[in-house]
């Protein structure tokens, strides 16, 4: 078996949907935390030279280096041999409801709702960083500049209400969609468990934790289906957090 390391930090949305990937999936795995909070590690050069957005998470599987959560999932569930149907058209619909829960902004959602403590305070300081290594390190200007305009774009996004407001009414949709389509379903593909649980697990933990949780409530087949969910041992060893837990 490959030897996996996975460069993670605990409170990130994208981290706990790799982590719940690999223990769904069986994986052995070394997980090794990045703080992305005010210690910044993810702007450190060795970081950077891996991952060259700036963030988390990312997967060194072997010799491959994989970033963005939503490759390392499918990353792992080839590596595993489990998580995507047999069946075509139940493959269909798993890699379907993958994406629908990827294209939901919960990044803008997040910081507009103030759900990172300090999250202002955060974004000045990612921005600081990001122009100070790029002068300290030159050979790596082009991403630290590149990093710095994304936290920029990503700030303005976030304190816009209307941004904020369309990407809640995306997710809103979603969740009605969800809510009928997981009736009388044990899980979102059919029968067996697959990647589209995982990013609706960690999704629905997030509503949560953003105290918007009678967005779930209120669907009676969406709040059933989480349940069944969050009581799945997976849940709290991947850490999946409904709950801010500790500091920044």
């Amino acid at each position: 078996m490959t030897h996996l390391d996975l460069y993670n930090y605990t409170m990130s949305i994208c981290s706990m949907k790799t982590r719940l990937a690999m223990e769904e999936l069986g994986l052995d795995y070394q997980d090794r935390q990045v703080d992305i909070g005010f210690a910044l590690e993810n702007f450190e050069p060795d970081y950077v030279r891996l991952n060259n957005k700036c963030v988390v998470p990312t997967l060194v599987a072997g010799d491959k280096v994989v970033t963005n959560s939503y490759n390392i999932v499918l990353e792992a569930a080839q590596i595993a041999g489990k998580g995507l149907p047999a069946d075509p058209a139940a493959r269909e619909t798993a890699l379907d409801w993958f994406q629908k829960g990827d294209q939901v902004n919960f990044q803008v959602i997040t910081y507009g709702r103030k759900g990172v403590p300090r999250g202002d305070e955060l974004l000045i300081a990612r921005r600081a960083r990001a122009l100070e290594y790029a002068e300290k390190y030159p050979d790596l200007r082009p991403i630290y500049q590149a990093a710095h305009d994304r936290i920029v774009e990503h700030g303005n996004c976030a304190y816009d209400a209307e941004t904020v407001a369309d990407a809640e009414a995306g997710l809103v949709a979603r969740l009605d969609e969800l809510d009928k389509h997981v009736q009388g379903r044990s899980f979102i593909a059919g029968d067996d468990y697959s990647v589209a649980d995982i990013m609706w697990t960690v999704l629905l933990a997030r509503v949560e934790m953003l105290e918007l949780g009678g967005l779930i409530s209120e669907r009676p087949h969406l709040l059933a289906y989480y349940q069944r969910m969050k009581a799945r041992p997976s849940f709290a060893a991947a850490r999946v957090m409904p709950n801010w837990k500790g500091g920044i």
